[in-house]
């Protein structure tokens, strides 16, 4: 059985931060709208879980600005240099993408290590990051930003959070339910086969190792 090297170890380690700093800024942001007795609870002067929600926003700001200056991070920022290079029939595959999935077997277009879906969410991640961050520090700046550009901030962070939510939760679902997708991201490695199904073209040009062969890293 013979594997190919899919993600780098501090690939792994970003995506696993994003992932649960996302969802302790879910989590808290959700008990701040809905759950005021759990809002109002203070420590000395200052609320404990809107100090939590923006201790978390801080991470995440402090998150991608590590995989942006990071030695370690080139490959990820290759990756996201990647997403940004777009085809025609990488449009095709999206136009097709829905009809395989309802007739199976379908033909889809060849692609490269990200799919045209997988580059899609990682530009709209990258987007809705920057601007849940400028609109959660508009929020966060209290007085030192007037009432009319606060409260459509307000509404925007809102929407923005509640889209983001939504597709990551099929994020998440696809990855569950795709266990050969889902073993890249944790070891790190899919299966020859695999590679060569979901992303022939980047499959190509890549060395198979044996699958008891170590790492390296």
């Amino acid at each position: 059985m013979m594997d190919v090297d899919r993600f780098d170890r501090a690939t792994r380690i970003v995506h696993l931060a994003h992932a649960a700093l996302f969802a302790g800024l879910v989590g808290t942001g959700f008990l701040l709208l809905f759950f005021p007795s759990i809002r109002a609870i203070a420590l000395g002067p200052y609320r404990v879980l809107p100090l939590v929600h923006t201790a978390l926003g801080l991470a995440m700001s402090a998150l991608f600005l590590s995989v942006a200056i990071h030695r370690a991070c080139e490959p990820l920022r290759r990756d996201v240099r990647a997403a940004s290079s777009w085809r025609w029939r990488d449009a095709r595959w999206l136009v097709l993408a829905p009809i395989s999935i309802a007739l199976r077997g379908s033909a889809l277009p060849a692609q490269p290590r990200f799919n045209a879906g997988q580059r899609l969410n990682i530009l709209f991640t990258i987007a809705t990051t920057a601007l849940l961050g400028v609109t959660g520090l508009i929020l966060w700046s209290g007085r030192l930003v007037t009432y009319r550009i606060q409260e459509p901030a307000y509404e925007i962070h809102f929407l923005i959070a509640l889209a983001v939510s939504v597709v990551a939760l099929g994020h998440t679902v696809v990855a569950l339910t795709h266990p050969g997708s889902l073993r890249g991201i944790i070891a790190g490695r899919v299966s020859e086969q695999w590679a060569s199904r979901h992303h022939a073209e980047w499959a190509a040009t890549m060395r198979p190792v044996p699958r008891s062969a170590d790492r390296g890293e």
